[in-house]
């Protein structure tokens, strides 16, 4: 997970006659390059009653990403989050894969509109908008 440079420098004293040597070890923590995929055609179009399911695929330059740095949002029209939909709700949200997919249960027309997914994972942040019509 960590890509690490080791930058070492060397210290040495003689104490009672023993060298004594000291590493100093310099921790370089680069962030991740993290990607967001959405898997549907977007806007995803539904009709009343169905279920609807945004699904994206998540990618990391530093291996997996885990599933409690995934958050989904609604958005409003004007594109400001309205609603934290994680944890769900498991009735009318449901986010299985890991986080990766976004069930909306019954869709109504008020359901419809803008929805995002957000990774923030070693100290990245990306975000992926979706749009739900009816």
């Amino acid at each position: 997970g960590i890509n690490a440079e080791y930058g070492k420098q060397w210290y040495q004293r003689r104490v009672r006659g023993k060298i004594h040597e000291r590493a100093v070890v310099r921790l370089v923590v680069s962030s991740a390059e993290v990607k967001i995929v959405t898997e549907n055609t977007l806007p995803l179009k539904t009709i009343v009653n169905q279920n609807a399911h945004f699904l994206v695929s998540i990618t990391s330059s530093t291996g997996n990403v885990p599933w409690k740095t995934i958050d989904w949002y609604k958005l409003n029209a004007a594109g400001k989050r309205v609603k934290k939909l994680t944890p769900p709700d498991n009735v009318k949200y449901a986010t299985p894969n890991y986080r990766r997919k976004l069930t909306i249960r019954k869709v109504q027309l008020s359901d419809q509109g803008l929805y995002e997914v957000e990774v923030s994972h070693q100290g990245v942040k990306v975000s992926k908008r979706m749009q739900l019509t009816v």
